[in-house]
């Protein structure tokens, strides 16, 4: 594996925006280490100072807004394969995954702000001019942000609840590999030695989605990605999403963005 091939991307930016609604099909941690920003995710909007984080899922759209002049910002982004490779630990894989309905995006890291910019700055350096052993160097730093963040805010991490086990762990991953195929619910669920009932309610206590709007949102997720890199066909791109019936591909698109897939790809890339 690449040194590049341990984010997605890592990268930081100056740039004044404002930024429109976006997404990166991958998880996404942002620092600001200078200036003062509004982040919008989820419809929740956020004021992000010097020594905030900002951690976005895969499937949440977000948009910023930079505030004043002088802005540095750090982020990395992360696919769910690549998280499965970085850390093993439960509670720090939360933050990207599970979405419990009073989960916080963005707060502060106080005193551990200065740790954490140097670090950011150092994976920057490092993504951008990889040296001997770089893989390893990269998760070194990455594990010991993630771990310094904790500590500073362990609160900001979810918590599974009593009704969420290792099932639901093992779905979520299962989901995320799988999404563009046949799903069937119930037989993950079998497979998973849980009932079908157990496995939705606690995978929407973990996710704050259904099983079923998982699948939906990835699938979603996935056509914007191709929407926009590509210039496959609409109808090609349903079937390699896992729609299968291209109609219900646009229903299901123009409910969730407002828009067909044609004009979504028109507006974010003029392909």
């Amino acid at each position: 594996m690449a040194s590049s091939d341990v984010f997605l991307r890592c990268a930081c930016s100056r740039g004044a925006g404002p930024y429109a609604a976006h997404f990166h099909n991958a998880g996404e941690i942002i620092f600001v280490a200078r200036g003062r920003a509004q982040y919008r995710v989820e419809g929740k909007l956020y004021e992000a100072e010097p020594g905030s984080v900002v951690c976005v899922s895969r499937l949440e759209e977000h948009s910023v807004r930079i505030l004043g002049e002088d802005s540095l910002r750090y982020y990395l982004q992360i696919t769910p394969s690549q998280l499965e490779n970085l850390l093993e630990e439960p509670r720090l894989k939360s933050i990207f995954i599970s979405r419990p309905k009073d989960f916080c995006h963005c707060f502060s890291l106080g005193e551990a702000a200065l740790e954490a910019e140097e670090i950011f700055r150092l994976l920057y350096a490092e993504y951008e001019k990889p040296g001997p052993l770089s893989r390893l160097y990269l998760m070194a730093l990455f594990q010991r942000l993630m771990v310094l963040i904790y500590r500073a805010c362990p609160e900001k991490f979810p918590l599974p609840g009593k009704e969420v086990g290792s099932a639901v762990y093992k779905a979520q991953v299962y989901l995320d590999r799988n999404f563009t195929g046949e799903v069937s619910i119930e037989k993950l669920a079998e497979n998973l030695y849980v009932s079908s009932s157990y496995l939705s309610h606690a995978f929407r206590e973990w996710t704050g989605l259904s099983p079923k709007q998982y699948v939906t949102l990835s699938r979603l997720s996935y056509s914007k990605e191709l929407l926009t890199t590509t210039t496959l066909p609409v109808g090609e791109i349903s079937l390699r999403c896992g729609f299968g019936d291209v109609n219900n591909f646009i229903r299901s698109f123009r409910r969730q963005n407002g828009m067909t897939p044609g004009a979504y790809r028109k507006q974010n890339s003029g392909l």
